[in-house]
């Protein structure tokens, strides 16, 4: 099924495991372009990682003080 998300972009949290993990790894299937955000790194995570239109990005989101915008 293609869902026309080539190109798209997506922002995934909680994409070392779980639920995140299954939604990380099937935007990447579908092509879209994406930030996927994890407290740890996880070893399933990095396949889709590995792509070059998927970035990791290492980061806790429990606390907002620690948020920093770029």
């Amino acid at each position: 099924m293609d869902l026309h998300l080539t190109d798209e972009v997506a922002v995934v949290t909680g994409a070392g495991r779980g639920i995140g993990l299954a939604v990380t790894q099937a935007l990447a299937n579908e092509g879209a372009r994406m930030v996927a955000a994890s407290r740890t790194p996880t070893e399933p995570l990095s396949e889709p990682a590995a792509r070059k239109d998927v970035h990791f990005v290492q980061v806790d989101l429990i606390d907002g003080g620690l948020i920093t915008t770029l």
